[in-house]
């Protein structure tokens, strides 16, 4: 007699027709009704499986990488949407859910935990126990307000999903293949929404709901890792096409006037500097002087003043970064702004720094305590309008003021270990030039969340504790391929592999 699990193939199509026949009917009564929820998810099924059949990875490969591109190049616009009308199931949320569950299950098949006994690791699992910890008595304090500030914990659990996919060699292709072109498209998106706003806020939408809402800081930051992964790819092929990219990317982060995305750039390029790689700094600095010289000519002709060109504008929005008293007169109200940004910054961070020391230093004040109202009082004493801006513009400052001393230090032992990993990675030269660029990317984004709201919500923490993941995933594949380097050692052999493996 047969075994009851192998069942005949064409039994198999008629149970697969006939429950799609049923789901498709369902779903067609509730359009009728007016009723959209059902057809959605159907819809979302059916594109999932559409693109797992043709790509050859696992569904929640798929979901991940549809998270990347959709908050690298959707941003604001894709996380505001709603995936059930009428529900609260983000994309976030939900991509975490059913990646989870599905990595549960694999480990449980497996019977592995879904953990590397690395410092990183570690660290990373300190963070959220931490977290978790301080979540349970604001919950009953704040309620619903709490948990959404626990978000930021709770997205570090995308570590562990993009470290999973990591661990095999097509889901990281699949990935790292998503996270290069979103950044690509990027490039021309950020242009075109710039010159365009109307269009992406008012015309290209979903239920009201724009599908491309850029946020400028993030936006800069994604553009960053654009270039750290656009640059690596010229170094490697020496294709023009990837270094016009790279250059586009840069220029595009300049006029974004976005100067925490600057610095992570910056950070990123004196990681490489450190290692002794001076291909993006000659790079950048190409381009610098072609771009000095056609605002020479344009200021030769007439067509640029000298306090009004985008190099001086540039020259300003530095010089800004240490105008700690808001005091510095500017060319522009625009870059005027800087300089009072500035201001209020600092007034914010050490409003809510010394509240913490006064009232708890240890555990912090709590997710779901309005880190706003000290400050308003202080910086708004006259204004009665509502404030609703929660985080105060760094992530560090958030940190503490939510999880203290605790919380502070768990999350500097995530930055120190990323701080070990990225250096081993460019120690390894070649063979793990692609997992170096990933670890800089990550600083990128972290540099970025020192300086603005970034790691607070699922844009930019998706995005960063993914390509985390991702990296020390990868990070294991070249000491596998090549573990002569994991001492510190390299040859041509074991670095060509390693290359050739992770590099396709």
């Amino acid at each position: 007699m047969g075994s009851m699990g192998a069942l005949n193939p064409r039994w198999k199509a008629r149970l697969a027709g006939a429950a799609a026949a049923l789901f498709a009917a369902i779903g067609t009564w509730q359009i009728a009704n007016g009723s959209y929820a059902m057809a959605v998810m159907l819809g979302v099924i059916a594109a999932a499986a559409c693109l797992n059949y043709f790509v050859r990875v696992p569904l929640d490969t798929v979901i991940v990488g549809g998270l990347l591109v959709g908050y690298i190049v959707g941003n604001r616009g894709f996380a505001q949407l709603s995936l059930v009308p009428g529900l609260p199931i983000l994309p976030a949320e939900a991509g975490l859910a059913l990646c989870l569950g599905w990595l549960a299950l694999r480990s449980a098949v497996h019977k592995q935990l879904p953990f590397q006994r690395d410092l990183l690791n570690f660290a990373v699992v300190l963070w959220i126990v931490v977290g978790s910890v301080r979540i349970l008595p604001d919950v009953r304090i704040h309620g619903a307000m709490a948990l959404r500030d626990f978000a930021m914990v709770y997205y570090a659990l995308f570590f562990f999903v993009g470290q999973s996919q990591a661990a095999e060699e097509p889901r990281q292709r699949f990935l790292s293949r998503c996270l290069l072109a979103s950044v690509v498209l990027l490039v021309p998106l950020f242009e075109l929404f710039r010159r365009f706003p109307d269009f992406f806020l008012s015309q290209l939408t979903l239920r009201g709901t724009p599908l491309i809402f850029l946020k400028s800081d993030l936006a800069a930051a994604f553009l960053g890792i654009g270039v750290i992964l656009t640059h690596e790819r010229w170094e490697r092929t020496r294709h023009p096409g990837w270094l016009v990219l790279a250059v586009l990317a840069m220029l595009e982060i300049l006029v974004s006037e976005n100067r925490a995305a600057l610095l992570g750039l910056a950070v990123a390029t004196g990681w490489l500097v450190w290692r002794g790689q001076w291909s993006l700094v000659r790079t950048q600095a190409i381009a610098g002087v072609l771009g000095v010289l056609l605002l020479l000519g344009a200021m030769a002709m007439g067509g640029l003043g000298s306090r009004t060109n985008p190099a001086y504008q540039l020259f300003e929005r530095v010089a800004s970064m240490t105008d700690f008293t808001g005091q510095r007169i500017y060319s522009s109200p625009e870059v005027e702004f800087k300089g009072d940004n500035n201001q209020f910054r600092l007034v914010w961070w050490s409003t809510v720094i010394g509240e913490t020391f006064d009232d708890s230093p240890w555990i912090g004040l709590g997710f779901g305590h309005d880190l706003a109202a000290g400050f308003v009082r202080r910086y708004y004493p006259d204004n009665d309008e509502e404030f609703s801006t929660r985080s105060p513009h760094s992530i560090l400052v958030t940190v503490f003021g939510r999880m203290g001393i605790a919380g502070t230090i768990a999350f500097l032992g995530v930055i120190l270990a990323l701080a070990f990993k990225t250096s081993r990675a460019l120690r390894a030269g070649a063979a793990g030039a692609t997992v170096a660029r990933k670890w800089l990317g990550c600083w990128i984004v972290l540099v970025s969340a020192c300086f603005g709201v970034v790691l607070e919500g699922p844009m930019g923490a998706v995005v960063f504790w993914t390509l985390l993941g991702l990296a020390n995933g990868s990070a294991g594949a070249v000491a596998e391929s090549a573990p002569e380097l994991a001492a510190g050692g390299e040859t041509p052999k074991s670095s060509e592999a390693a290359e050739l493996r992770l590099n396709p």
